[in-house]
């Protein structure tokens, strides 16, 4: 039989694959964060966006429509990648931390690379 050249380095590789494996376990049977994203809100800036720039009201609510559709999608993508539930202002009473501001940035960067 032979022997192991380097039980350390196998004890080392042990414990990290343990590591990770917990680490993906609890991740897997972490609740959701839940988060506040003002839909409205942003909506209405992108809806005054579009009357600045003089849009007839075809080409207006075509483009209103693509962003709502846009934005719902990215919405869920970033809940997935961020492991969060996501509810309009409305829907809580309080305690859940307003993530408006990033989630906009998500989506203009998001956007600008789509396009």
């Amino acid at each position: 039989m032979k022997s192991i050249r380097h039980p350390r380095l196998i004890y080392a590789l042990l414990a990290i694959a343990l590591m990770m494996f917990t680490l993906i376990a609890i991740k897997l049977n972490t609740a959701p964060q839940i988060v506040v994203f003002d839909l409205e809100q942003t909506l209405s800036q992108y809806q005054d966006q579009l009357i600045e720039a003089n849009l007839d009201d075809q080409e207006h609510s075509a483009q209103l429509a693509t962003f709502d559709t846009d934005l719902r999608r990215l919405l869920k993508e970033y809940a997935q990648v961020h492991h969060l539930v996501i509810f309009v202002p409305g829907a809580l009473i309080s305690g859940a931390p307003d993530r408006t501001t990033e989630i906009q940035y998500y989506v203009i960067e998001a956007l600008k690379k789509e396009s």
